[in-house]
């Protein structure tokens, strides 16, 4: 079914990026704010479709991962320039901390991208306006992974809930400030690290009124095949 879903929505976000580029005529200002506005569901529907197809392959271990060498943090740094205009509409900033002796990693860059996409949004879903986002990179004690921590502003999150949150359909109890989610997507990215051999982790202070989601992943591969599949 995902897959049947997938050419049709592909299709209707060319057809608004045509309309969008006054390929068909030139477009109002009214225009154009509805049609980005049907384009940005049009793209939550597509990476929902995308997300449950995922989900599905890696519960079924049709996941084949596909192993670069990449600077993570210019990573993290494309991610966020892909969701500025989410950042600018609930005036977030935010600001990238490094203390890891290297940024290279050996990963699949796509599925690491996604787990990336997926924690920033949630920082951004759930923290407060006019709020700073803080990301921070390090290497773990031996040094020979690297984590990411994504700390927001937020609503506390009780131990309970956290136990949990990387569960399929689970929400955040907060998840009335959000926008619709089936919880997918916390799921996912715990696929996605898993399967490199890494973790991934959630912690909420309610003293200082933030919560960190953040993953660790070997700096390079324990076994890879052909050094490009595994």
């Amino acid at each position: 079914m995902t897959h049947d879903l997938k050419t049709p929505t592909l299709a209707q976000i060319n057809a608004l990026d045509l309309l969008l580029k006054n390929c068909f005529g030139e477009v109002s200002n009214i225009q154009r704010d509805i049609l980005n506005q049907i384009k940005s569901s049009c793209k939550y529907m597509s990476n929902l479709i995308f997300t449950i197809l995922d989900t599905y392959l890696y519960d079924n271990g049709s996941v084949k991962l596909k192993y670069e060498s990449f600077n993570i943090e210019e990573l993290i740094n494309e991610t966020i320039n892909e969701i500025s205009n989410l950042l600018i509409e609930k005036q977030q900033t935010i600001k990238i901390h490094s203390s890891a002796s290297s940024n290279i990693v050996i990963a699949d860059k796509f599925q690491i991208k996604r787990v990336i996409l997926n924690l920033i949004s949630n920082a951004n879903n759930h923290s407060f306006p006019n709020s700073e986002i803080e990301v921070y990179l390090s290497d773990t004690d031996n040094s020979n992974s690297i984590n990411i921590d994504i700390t927001n502003k937020s609503h506390y999150i009780s131990d309970d809930a956290l136990s949990d949150i990387f569960t399929k359909y689970k929400q955040t109890p907060n998840a009335k400030f959000r926008k619709t989610s089936t919880g997918l997507g916390l799921y996912l990215s715990k696929q996605i690290i898993d399967s490199h051999n890494g973790e991934i982790h959630a912690t909420s202070s309610k003293r200082k009124g933030t919560s960190t989601f953040g993953f660790s992943i070997p700096k390079s591969p324990i076994e890879t095949t052909n050094s490009t599949e595994k």
